[in-house]
């Protein structure tokens, strides 16, 4: 697979951003797969039917022990990692390339909307999990796009992991964080993009910001979205902001409070 720089919030300093897709497909579980930009792009490119999960690469499994340079590596960007569909066996041959010394001084970042099966995973390869030299390379996030999928971020917090994370993407409405749910170490926020994108209202991503601020999250954010919003005085409605890029995502086209783009300290 190719290095993907457009994959903003890979560009950590210090590392080259890539996509790994040893496995690929998925189901709908939650408001945030409606437009499934992944599914979207599998079949565009391999046919209707195609996205099927855990669909298996082989010959992508060892991909990450030929890389030389430092990467930052979104793990199963086409797919969830954790869909029942995927068997036990794949999964762990995918930890063990990311245990690998070969791999040692990379970073993989797994983000799943299934985090019950993660934690159940983990649990069952806790000694081989944690006892790992190089379980620190391997950070864990969550999707989260509304209120009603805030229990997942609850989920994440049992899993043990050098970051947790949680991309609030496609944002689709407001989000209220209780105290115990901002104990993370890093949030995404981003707004649909695509022909039938939903709007992001801005003031739902100040809600988020304002909320992680407070207890000093890194925060990224990553684009706008197609459609963003922001509400007129009371009672006037919303108007949608009109950006030039497709996916929102330059952040010169930004009200300056959102143009905030940090990364987590990596811990031990």
């Amino acid at each position: 697979m190719g290095t993907h720089a457009q994959i903003e919030w890979l560009n950590m300093l210090g590392y080259t951003p890539e996509s790994w897709n040893p496995l690929t497909g998925c189901t709908p579980i939650s408001a945030g797969c409606e437009h499934c930009w992944a599914k979207a792009m599998h079949e565009r490119f391999n046919g209707t039917g195609s996205f099927k999960p855990g669909t298996v690469y082989p010959h992508r499994f060892q991909e990450p022990l030929t890389w030389r340079k430092p990467r930052m590596v979104a793990v199963c960007l086409m797919g969830d990692l954790f869909h029942a569909a995927v068997r036990l066996g794949d999964i762990l041959k995918v930890f063990e390339t990311m245990w690998s010394p070969q791999c040692r001084s990379h970073i993989f970042c797994i983000l799943t909307k299934r985090p019950a099966l993660a934690l159940q995973f983990v649990e069952l390869y806790a000694g081989r999990y944690l006892g790992n030299p190089f379980f620190r390379n391997i950070w864990f996030g969550v999707t989260v796009e509304n209120q009603e999928t805030c229990g997942r971020i609850d989920t994440l917090l049992q899993i043990p992991a050098a970051v947790r994370f949680v991309s609030f993407e496609p944002l689709l409405g407001p989000i209220i964080l209780t105290p115990e749910r901002t104990k993370i170490d890093w949030a995404l926020i981003g707004g649909e993009s695509g022909r039938e994108a939903r709007s992001m209202g801005l003031g739902w991503a100040r809600i988020l910001i304002d909320a992680l601020k407070r207890v000093k999250v890194p925060i990224f954010v990553k684009q706008l979205g197609q459609r963003p919003h922001q509400f007129r005085e009371p009672g006037e409605g919303y108007h949608a902001r009109c950006l030039k890029h497709p996916r929102g995502a330059d952040p010169s086209e930004w009200p300056a409070d959102l143009r905030i783009r940090e990364w987590p300290k990596q811990k031990g």
